[in-house]
């Protein structure tokens, strides 16, 4: 029983359902076992358009030539199947002539292939990213809430019958130890305590199921959809295009619009 008062002491400084609610009850905190909401836009909708110009490589510019592989240095190829047999050959005198050559180089040395020439960067477009937000300006809200249902109810019923049997477990250690003369109080004061927490508990158990119904006014919230809205034009020297939904330009203007945006008065507009 020793064993167990050191466990059972931890569990009880716990603070219990009936302590923890009537704490709640005096701070105004009311207990809201399930809530949903609705929201009802009121006044005019605010509207505001972001856009960020990215750069992409041209869609319509063909494809860089890939770099060809440089050729292998001379050597012994391995061909499959078996090895024909080695024929022996007589060296014949060869005769030495005078020319004006460069040096040939050593054997077994492989002389590197010129570099290859640099490939051509890829011509860069600018495709616009676009993101819709919008708001109303007032958000009627209706608020519906559930207090001390079903779920309230299970839990004030485990938390009496589990503080019960904690409490019963400390009368049992106080009794043993006055029964050895070792009285001690503290598993009688944490066991009473337990008791009343526990009979508090049971009472919650009873309490009626609360309907709380509430409408208010809010500010609105913003809602983003990406993609350009239709009728929208970049304008940049003297020049308008059209942009697609996904954020291309009509014709060469993605191309035309990187150009001006590296110049300093480059005049970039979108109208919609």
């Amino acid at each position: 029983m020793r064993r167990l008062l050191l466990p059972v002491t931890c569990l009880a400084l716990l603070p219990g359902c009936a302590t923890t609610w009537t704490l709640l009850a005096l701070g105004g905190v009311e207990v809201e076992e399930g809530s949903f909401s609705q929201a009802k836009p009121v006044g005019p909708t605010e509207r505001r358009l972001v856009v960020e110009p990215v750069a992409l490589p041209r869609q319509d510019q063909p494809p860089a030539p890939e770099a060809e592989a440089p050729p292998e240095p001379p050597g012994e190829s391995v061909l499959p199947g078996p090895m024909p047999p080695a024929v022996e050959v007589e060296p014949s005198p060869v005769p030495l002539e005078s020319c004006d050559c460069p040096p040939e180089p050593p054997p077994g040395r492989w002389e590197p292939e010129p570099p290859a020439p640099p490939r051509a960067e890829p011509e860069l477009s600018v495709q616009l990213s676009c993101m819709l937000q919008q708001r109303p300006s007032r958000e009627l809200v209706h608020k519906e809430s559930f207090s001390y249902d079903v779920g309230w109810k299970l839990m004030t019923a485990f938390m009496a019958v589990s503080e019960s049997a904690i409490a019963g477990l400390m009368a049992h250690s106080y009794l043993e130890g006055r029964r050895r003369g070792a009285e001690e109080l503290t598993p009688l004061v944490l066991g009473s305590y337990l008791a009343l927490d526990a009979l508090g508990s049971a009472l919650l158990f009873f309490l009626p199921t609360k309907h709380n119904v509430v409408d208010f006014e809010a500010e609105g919230r913003w809602t983003s959809s990406p993609g350009c809205p239709a009728g929208l034009t970049a304008s940049v020297g003297g020049r308008s295009y059209q942009v697609a939904p996904d954020g291309v330009l009509e014709a060469d203007g993605g191309a035309r619009v990187y150009e001006q945006l590296a110049t300093p008065d480059h005049g970039f507009e979108l109208r919609l």
